[in-house]
């Protein structure tokens, strides 16, 4: 009885031990995934904030997410993220020469800096760099306002790269301010930088950015890495002794914003004005978010029928037209060549029957005469409907296309790739024989069928088949009159979609 009696006993202490650590596991794992979404939230944010923002030389630092430190102030929580540093930039306070830089690069330690409110949720980000006075520092537990016996500099820098305000230590103490110099008294240090200090009352002081740039030497085939002086800050250390907080940013050490105060960063506006928007600066302009862009090449397309918002609307929705005509052409032809057009307008046209036209390259030299230009007839753009815009962009790309490849390739070769399409300054490019069109027309004609499908559903199939042979093939009077109807909205008949 006693023996079965210290079974059970033992039996129900290993159940409750069981029981707690499946409660334990399962706690942990609530507490991992909430961290792993938190992680996942501050990258998109991150991501979303550095597309509108000008590249620096901080920009070729990248965050490695699963290396960050956690800590809390007030109504805020930071997360210092490790950054992977490829070409070894450091910033140093050391007048030096490229020669005797390395050793100061272990006196510099950057980091990627999140201060994000707990109440509000939103994020700032920085990158704070953290300058020792003696070489070879260990900056293990060196954390954010946590720099137990350091001595040198913390300096706070915004995404573009911009200095927004540091502090000296002595001994793990804050010592002074670091305030950035006005634009005034920077175009005043070009200038007399001894007046200069005399104006600020302080020592002016230069920080160094340095970085490893490989390069081929001559006579050499392998690469050659040197450290090299690549831009030069000028910061003032407030030598008055105030280090107490103020609109400079938070007087324990902390970083401000570059409107001044340790306070929730300022709302964010992406490049068309929306609070909070995805929109991003490319390097064709704003891109992005509510512009309906997603690329530089549809920006350029888009930009060209400026003054025509139907035609650019309609653009907006088919982001890669080049690649889709391109994939129309290779689907008929197994061709792989580029489609590298230009849309434009041509006034000229206009009160014409001609939809577009191709303007033909003087003489062929291939990588230079590439590029296409389609001119459009702007009453097209004004009064078809986009229905019939859509089926003109693709026709004219087409057209330009078979421009090209009879300037590139010999009237044998093009006869050998591409049969009996007629390119003779006529708009009709594939033939019928025996009343029937062969088999790359017919592909041709149903893909582009399908793309008017694509773009309006309700089109009627036999309507979208004869937008489609418009300017290809020779039409019949029926599918005559529908293409007539569609092109000019002005006069009844039409069933697409009418440009506001």
């Amino acid at each position: 009885m006693k023996k079965t009696y210290y079974l059970l006993k033992l039996y129900g202490t290993v159940f409750i031990l069981l029981i707690l650590l499946l409660v334990g596991n399962n706690s942990c794992k609530k507490e991992s995934d909430k961290q792993n979404q938190e992680t996942e939230n501050l990258i998109s944010d991150y991501v979303k904030r550095t597309k509108s923002v000008n590249k620096n030389d901080f920009s070729q630092l990248q965050p490695i997410w699963n290396s960050s430190y956690t800590s809390e102030y007030d109504s805020n929580v930071f997360y210092e993220v490790d950054l992977r540093n490829p070409n070894h930039f450091f910033l140093t306070d050391q007048k030096t020469t490229p020669e005797k830089a390395a050793q100061y690069e272990k006196s510099n330690n950057i980091k990627l800096l999140i201060r994000k409110n707990r109440e509000t949720g939103k994020s700032a980000f920085f990158y704070m760099s953290l300058i020792a006075s003696k070489i070879n520092q260990d900056f293990r537990n060196m954390h954010y306002k946590k720099l137990p016996n350091f001595t040198g500099s913390v300096r706070y820098y915004s995404l573009n790269g911009e200095f927004i305000n540091g502090w000296t230590y002595a001994d793990g103490k804050v010592a002074n301010k670091i305030k950035a110099l006005s634009a005034k008294l920077m175009s005043q240090m070009s200038l007399n930088p001894q007046k200069l200090a005399q104006t600020v009352g302080c020592p002016i002081e230069e920080i160094e950015r340095y970085q490893t740039i490989c390069s081929m030497g001559d006579g050499h085939t392998d690469m050659e890495c040197v450290r090299r002086l690549i831009g030069t800050d000028h910061q003032f250390n407030d030598c008055t002794g105030d280090s107490s907080e103020d609109n400079e940013g938070g007087g324990d050490g902390g970083v401000g914003d570059s409107g001044g105060g340790d306070s929730p960063p300022p709302p964010y506006y992406d490049c068309t004005g929306v609070l909070d928007g995805t929109a991003y600066n490319s390097d064709c302009g704003c891109i992005g978010g509510n512009t309906g862009i997603i690329n530089c090449e549809q920006k350029t397309i888009i930009d060209s029928l400026r003054g025509y918002p139907c035609a650019q609307d309609l653009l907006r929705k088919f982001p890669t037209l080049r690649t889709e005509i391109a994939n129309l052409v290779k689907n008929t032809f197994s061709a792989n060549d580029n489609i590298n057009v230009t849309f434009k307008v041509n006034q000229t046209l206009a009160g014409t029957t001609t939809d577009g036209r191709t303007t033909a390259p003087t003489g062929y030299v291939p990588g230079i005469t590439d590029e296409e230009t389609v001119e459009l007839n702007p009453d097209v753009l004004k009064y078809a409907t986009k229905e019939y815009i859509l089926v003109t962009l693709y026709h004219e790309a087409l057209h330009a296309y078979f421009n090209k490849m009879k300037h590139q390739l010999s009237p044998t070769e093009f006869t050998n790739r591409f049969g009996t399409i007629s390119v003779n300054g006529g708009r009709t490019l594939f033939p019928e024989v025996d009343g029937h069109f062969e088999m790359a027309a017919n592909n041709y004609l149903n893909g582009l069928r399908d793309v008017i499908r694509a773009f309006n559903p309700n089109f009627d199939i036999t309507r979208a088949y004869a937008l489609a042979q418009a300017g290809v093939v020779q039409l019949s009077p029926a599918n005559r009159a529908i293409n007539d109807q569609e092109r000019d909205t002005r006069k009844t008949g039409y069933t697409g979609t009418k440009c506001p």
